[in-house]
């Protein structure tokens, strides 16, 4: 099946200053995408591309089997039937929630529209809702307002600049969840931008993380956490903790003791290296628990502080046997959790590897 929206090499500017370079995707229909990176990265740039409100520079968007943009031409956005959420969303003081959702509503008979916007209400935990102005909605109210707006004409692509920016933490990814339940719903594909990677990971079939201006990896959630393309990905994407180790003959060592290599990571250092190539091991908090001191591979640690974060503990721990100082982080979750309760800052305990065949990047 013929991709829904493609992007080929698109290079965006502000001003002569590259902002976006090379980039390209392809969107599938019903797929839901998430634009993730740091501040000033160009993931709101690109969007505003792909809605027709920015120009390219070089490349070219297509659109339903059509180009929509290149360097030569530029379609205007009310051409392209896309939905648009904006990041200050935009919502119209004067009319109700429910006359902001009808507003593309247009074409269809009064009859039509009302049980459009009765069934995008329910939808989106906007019943009670529809007669009350925007200054009357709570902020998650008004997001809500803003997305059903953008999904009334029913357009099969919708595109959401940070959404839920301005919201606590909680609310974000429960309306993450709302957002991607509706979607699927619809049939809809949707592009959206993110900064937060929770609510990235929650809502999208497929991540882009983006660094000044180029995409460093395009996959699912799990396949950029749990197996990222460089460090920066890594970085960004979960907690990372880098652990300084050796490779030589296909076989890594840290602290943590020796295992072999995947070919995997092959293309990142030169696994097969004669002498020691000094390399990092990329250690998240669910890959190393509490031991004995008898347990092979067993590491001494410090505990150099602990925090209750309600469902699990996080502690830092300082390795003793590294060659310089260096910090983990451990999270404790359920019974393990009330098991390290003596875990105090000070005190000396054992950690290990839960796994093996932790990613490789170079030093």
């Amino acid at each position: 099946m013929p991709a829904l929206l493609v992007a080929e090499h698109i290079e965006l500017a502000h001003h002569q200053h590259v902002v976006v370079r090379e980039f390209s995707f392809a969107l599938q229909s019903g797929e839901i995408l998430c634009l993730m990176g740091p501040s000033g990265c160009g993931k709101t740039t690109l969007l505003r591309a792909l809605a027709g409100l920015h120009p390219l520079q070089k490349g070219r968007l297509l659109l339903r089997g059509q180009t929509i943009a290149s360097s030569a031409q530029h379609a205007r956005p009310e051409q392209l039937k896309i939905g648009f959420v904006f990041q200050d969303l935009a919502l119209f003081p004067h009319l109700t929630a429910a006359e902001n959702i009808a507003l593309g509503l247009g074409s269809l008979s009064r009859l039509e529209a009302d049980a459009r916007v009765k069934d995008l209400l329910n939808g989106l935990g906007l019943t009670g809702c529809a007669n009350r102005y925007p200054h009357a909605l709570s902020g998650g109210q008004q997001q809500r307002v803003a997305i059903a707006r953008a999904m009334a004409p029913k357009y099969d692509l919708v595109l959401l600049d940070e959404p839920f920016s301005s919201l606590d933490a909680q609310l974000r990814v429960e309306l993450s969840r709302l957002l991607r339940n509706q979607l699927k719903q619809s049939g809809a594909a949707a592009i959206m931008v993110s900064h937060d990677q929770e609510e990235g990971l929650v809502c999208a079939d497929r991540v882009a993380v983006m660094q000044s201006g180029r995409l460093l990896q395009l996959g699912t959630p799990v396949e950029v956490y749990g197996a990222p393309a460089n460090a920066a990905v890594a970085e960004f994407i979960g907690e990372s903790v880098w652990l300084p180790g050796t490779v030589q003959n296909g076989l890594v060592r840290s602290v943590f003791g020796a295992f072999a290599a995947g070919e995997e990571h092959a293309a990142l250092v030169a696994i097969n290296s004669p002498e020691p190539l000094p390399i990092r091991l990329l250690l998240r908090p669910e890959d190393i628990e509490l031991c004995t001191a008898e347990t092979e591979n067993a590491c001494p640690a410090r505990v150099l502080s602990s925090e209750f974060r309600g469902a699990y503990l996080s502690y830092r721990l300082r390795l003793e046997k590294a060659s310089s100082s260096f910090e983990v982080q451990l999270a404790m979750h359920g019974s393990d959790a009330s098991g390290a309760q003596h875990l105090t800052a000070g005190s000396v305990t054992y950690l290990r590897l839960k796994r093996l065949g932790l990613r490789v990047f170079p030093a």
